[in-house]
This record gives C-alpha cells, sequence and structure tokens, in this order.
C-alpha cells in the first residue's frame, strides 16, 4: 500500500473501507480509501454540502473481526466523485484502532509517530479525542456511544 504526504500534513493509505454515514436526515454506506489519522475520502454522490457534520462507522471492508473506528466528522469538500471528511472526534479506543490501521497499512509506518500527537489534543473527561483547530459545534451532541 502506498502512502502520501501532501498539503494534508498526514500519512495517507490506500485501503478499502466500508463506511456508513449519519447526517441525521440522510444515511449513507460507501467504501472509503485514502484514510489518514486526521481525515479520509469517501467516494460516491452524496446531497451533502462542505460543513455537514456526520457520524461515522468505519471498518475494513471484508474483515470479519470485531472493531469498528466510530467518529464525528465534518464534510471538507464534496464533489461529483466523492467526499473528502475531517475527524472532529472520537473515543480513544477508536483512535488507536484507527492509528493501527494506517500504520499497518504504512509503507513506513515509522512516518506516523510524529503525527499521532501533532494536531490532536486529548479529552480526558469523559475519554474522546478532540481535534484541534476545529469549529466548535454548537447544540450537536456526539453520539459515540
Amino acid at each position: 500500500m502506498q502512502h502520501t504526504m501532501d498539503r494534508r500534513q498526514s500519512t495517507r493509505v490506500d485501503i478499502l473501507l466500508d463506511i456508513r454515514l449519519d447526517f441525521g436526515v440522510r444515511r449513507y454506506r460507501h467504501f472509503a480509501n485514502n484514510l489518514s489519522l486526521s481525515g479520509l475520502y469517501v467516494k460516491g454522490f452524496y446531497e451533502q454540502k462542505a460543513g455537514d457534520v456526520c457520524v461515522i462507522d468505519l471498518k475494513q471492508a471484508k474483515s470479519r473481526e470485531a472493531g469498528a473506528i466510530r467518529a464525528v466528522c465534518s464534510a471538507v469538500r464534496v464533489n461529483e466523485t466523492g467526499m473528502a471528511l475531517k475527524f472532529i472526534s472520537m473515543k480513544i479506543d477508536s483512535f488507536l484502532l484507527l492509528q493501527t490501521v494506517v500504520a499497518s497499512f504504512a509503507d513506513d509506518p515509522e512516518l506516523l509517530g510524529g503525527e499521532s500527537l501533532k494536531d490532536i489534543s486529548f479529552t480526558q473527561e469523559d475519554g474522546l479525542i478532540m481535534y484541534e483547530n476545529t469549529l466548535p459545534l454548537i447544540n450537536y451532541s456526539f453520539p459515540l456511544a
């Protein structure tokens, strides 16, 4: 699997993932690829716009193993081929699984060493990881249970 470094400043890996997206009124099930510690790209057509917030459940497409990554995300870019999502928040166990998946598919997992804490602050009171540089979400609860 290849990884790339680009203006997103995160190592990206190409991996096929099954994803469920819940935007409240609209729900989707598609495949995602191009995963990093800060976000991912989901192929398909979406009736969403940049800034829309969703809850995702993400797991390896043909994996029977338990363990899904559940996170709150924000749409960064939506076009005719898919949507780029940025992570806003996730529980610590989901973040640890995300790190494991990205490291497992990276050509050089050592590149991830400096990335895991670069733009992330940990909220210890409720066991959530909150990503910095995310606008406050007013009147939005994080249904990560």
